[in-house]
């Protein structure tokens, strides 16, 4: 029979070990490590998205030194396509990025030489504090002398919303849709479309497009050639910079008889 002291110490040490809780330490290193690849993997979505946007929205080369740019511009309300904007002699001294009453944005950083109106400056919210009386917001536009347009207000019997379309190739299918005009940037060729439309209207390419192709056409000091089409003796005024001969550049003066 066992001494009943060595009892005791059983009874104590079953005692003791049955009221021992087991300590579990929280993995915070591994908790640390998940958050941060969600993190990243975000971020990282984030930044693609925000640079396909921007590569759609002209955001890839910038106008600098002696480039000279242009792009096709309209503004639509409710399915209407206003009037091209004014040309104002007295902004195109100011700001290099200007119209000449043809339907076109015209960048000219060389100018003015600011910094303004060059480099990732030269965007569409540039161009238009030159246009006096238009008013573009996320979610205001009035074309100028015009009714100011909010989101909310109808087009017909909907709902209509301001909206930036952009087409980075004016003669391409693909676009981005924006509300801020900081974003986007001007690039050569593009095609932008400023609305106020309903979601179940267009928003169409701007009508000045084919003028890309012939863009100084209207600038100050174009002069006219004069040409004489194949098969006719009955010359034709031509702007400045197109020819009667495909592929060649500058004018094509008459022929010799």
């Amino acid at each position: 029979m066992a001494p009943r002291s060595t009892g005791r110490k059983v009874s104590r040490a079953a005692s003791i070990g049955g009221s021992r809780t087991v300590r579990r330490t929280t993995p915070w290193g591994w908790y640390s490590t998940m958050a941060l690849v969600v993190v990243l993997g975000v971020a990282g979505v984030v930044y693609s998205r925000d640079q396909r946007i921007s590569q759609l929205a002209g955001g890839g080369a910038h106008p600098n030194g002696r480039d000279h740019w242009h792009a096709a511009l309209a503004i639509d309300i409710c399915g209407e396509t206003q009037p091209n904007i004014v040309e104002d002699s007295s902004v195109i001294s100011t700001h290099g990025l200007h119209t000449h009453a043809d339907g076109l944005i015209h960048v000219e950083p060389f100018v003015t030489g600011s910094a303004a109106d060059s480099g990732g400056h030269a965007t569409l919210a540039r161009f238009l504090e030159g246009v006096p009386g238009l008013k573009l917001t996320s979610n205001q536009l009035r074309y100028p002398g015009g009714k100011l347009y909010k989101n909310g207000n109808n087009c017909g019997t909907r709902a209509g919303t301001v909206q930036i379309r952009v087409w980075p190739d004016a003669k391409g299918t693909s676009s981005t849709t924006l509300t801020d005009a900081k974003k986007v940037h001007i690039s050569d060729g593009m095609a932008i479309t400023v609305a106020f439309v309903s979601g179940t209207q267009d928003v169409p390419k701007p009508a000045s497009i084919p003028r890309l192709a012939n863009p100084s056409a209207s600038e100050p000091g174009a002069a006219s050639a004069t040409t004489v089409p194949a098969g006719s003796t009955t010359p034709v005024s031509a702007p400045a910079g197109t020819s009667s001969t495909p592929g060649s550049t500058g004018s094509t003066p008459p022929s010799s008889p």
